[in-house]
């Protein structure tokens, strides 16, 4: 009886014509192997699987079918939250149109000249006003020219030169959002075909073991 722990183990004492005439079961084997599997081979030429047995065999795959089950579900949640953020966005962007404080501010840049000023230092997220989180902030800004003023006294200082406009901080903000969703996706999908790859692997097992 061999006991093998790798792909290179396998191809040092598993003859390479039983794995040409095996070729489906031959990359099973590597990538269960590669998966972290042990196998136990008897036989003169080590090609009679004794571990894992289809009993051990058929838990495993069960247990990775739960586990892809769940990668399933973390996907589904995390795909429905990209769409719905993008078109949250979407919609927060163009309802504005119909909003009075938009109409109010697009009034004040063509008569108000200290306004117009205000909005070119400050850099409002003017296009995020139907977001709660900036509504508050966009409102204050078109209606209180004290809070305008304070806004562009922190713009036009030294830090605040160097730091980026409150519509650039408020758009990267929207960008690291679905940023960090994409990669969250990616990370799953790739999660799910290993645990397919794993799955298929196995089944190729099962029709060699006893």
């Amino acid at each position: 009886m061999r006991i093998i722990g790798s792909a290179s183990e396998y191809k040092k004492y598993v003859a390479e014509e039983w794995r040409k005439r095996n070729q489906d079961l031959d990359k099973a084997i590597t990538t269960y192997l590669e998966m972290g599997g042990v196998l136990k081979l008897n036989g003169q030429d080590n090609t009679e699987l004794i571990y894992p047995n289809k009993r051990r065999i058929l838990y495993q795959i069960e247990e990775i079918k739960k586990k892809r089950t769940y990668i399933d579900k973390q996907l589904r949640f995390f795909e429905r939250k990209r769409r719905s953020f993008i078109t949250n966005n979407f919609f927060t962007n163009a309802s504005r149109f119909i909003d009075p404080l938009y109409w109010q501010h697009i009034l004040k840049i063509n008569l108000d000249k200290e306004y117009r000023k205000s909005v070119d230092i400050v850099d409002p997220p003017i296009t995020l006003m139907r977001d709660k989180k900036w509504r508050k902030m966009i409102k204050m800004f078109v209606n209180n020219a004290e809070y305008r003023e304070r806004l562009k006294e922190a713009r036009t200082s030294i830090i605040g030169k160097r730091r980026s406009s409150v519509r650039e901080n408020a758009e990267k903000s929207i960008r690291n959002n679905i940023e960090a969703i994409d990669a969250r996706i990616k990370q799953l999908r790739e999660e799910r075909r290993k645990f397919s790859r794993r799955l298929r692997a196995l089944n190729t097992l099962l029709s060699w073991a006893k």
